[in-house]
């Protein structure tokens, strides 16, 4: 099993018994569970929360009939409410993982680096918007046109007066 399915395992015999219950009965999807588990459980508040009758698992429950993905909305909204300094300690933790680097090498260079989900959406959107739907008869691969609309992303950049004097960030 994997790390996920381990804890998952322990949440359902610990903290989320009408999980374990609706997932033998296939009233829920193992996904359903996964989400539950992941997005209610973040917290010592939020795994106290669980167990309140009217407004914990039970309520998540009702809205498990969603789809994945708007079941995900409902549990991360919940769990905001009950926690909402979970989140922002979450992000704190994580900010030293952040980072974006440039290395030179002989044959051009390397990129790497991970960026906040913000980050992340922010240069996928203009990646996209200079990318485009690419010609019938164009053949370079994504990673290509995405190499491409990030060079012309920087020259763009550089060609529109609004950046500054070198070396200011």
């Amino acid at each position: 099993k994997t790390g996920s399915d381990l804890k998952l395992a322990e949440r359902l015999a610990t903290v989320l018994p009408l999980t374990a219950q609706a997932l033998r009965a296939a009233v829920i999807s193992a996904e359903h569970a996964l989400v539950l588990s992941r997005g209610a459980c973040g917290s010592p508040a939020r795994v106290e929360a669980l167990a309140h009758p009217d407004r914990g698992e039970g309520f998540l429950l009702v809205h498990a009939g969603l789809g994945v993905d708007a079941f995900k909305q409902v549990v991360a909204r919940w769990a905001y409410r009950v926690d909402p300094d979970a989140e922002d300690d979450k992000r704190r933790a994580a900010a030293e993982d952040f980072r974006f680097g440039l290395a030179e090498t002989m044959e051009g260079v390397h990129v790497l680096g991970f960026l906040t989900p913000e980050g992340g959406e922010a240069l996928s959107t203009a990646l996209a918007a200079v990318t485009g739907t690419p010609a019938a008869n164009d053949t370079r691969s994504p990673g290509r046109r995405r190499h491409d609309a990030l060079a012309t992303l920087a020259q763009l950049a550089l060609c529109s007066g609004g950046l500054g004097t070198l070396g200011a960030v």
